[in-house]
């Protein structure tokens, strides 16, 4: 196998970034048909009161699932911190806080750093 040059890895790199991209835009206008299309079914369905549809390629079933909805902060800390149920939060930080208070010349306790490597690209035409 022939080696291949920095340049000739960059515009190979570059030609199946710009792949990807026009395929993640065609499936974002596909999923906008979706959405729209799954949008009328459910509002027909609920408003025929209608649990399930047949169709010539699928069954389509309709139900209804409770999600949670925080509506009291506060009350929410409360119990949490005063049960130790943690497993009802999601344990992640969010880089954009940590990030202002690192500009800031602020260390947050228990925080570590890693490194992360990126590339950017841009066309020549």
């Amino acid at each position: 196998m022939s080696e291949v040059t920095l340049q000739e890895l960059a515009d190979q790199y570059y030609t199946a970034y710009r792949l990807r991209l026009d395929k993640e835009a065609e499936a974002e206008k596909l999923k906008e048909t979706e959405l729209e299309l799954k949008g009328r079914l459910l509002g027909l369905m609920i408003e025929e009161k209608l649990t399930v549809v047949g169709a010539q390629s699928c069954v389509v079933r309709y139900h209804r699932k409770m999600k949670p909805h925080p509506e009291d902060w506060h009350k929410i800390w409360g119990y949490v911190q005063s049960t130790g149920e943690f497993d009802l939060l999601h344990k992640r930080l969010t880089e954009i806080a940590i990030e202002d208070r690192w500009e800031a010349g602020i260390d947050i306790p228990g925080v570590g750093k890693f490194p992360v490597d990126y590339l950017t690209v841009s066309p020549l035409r």
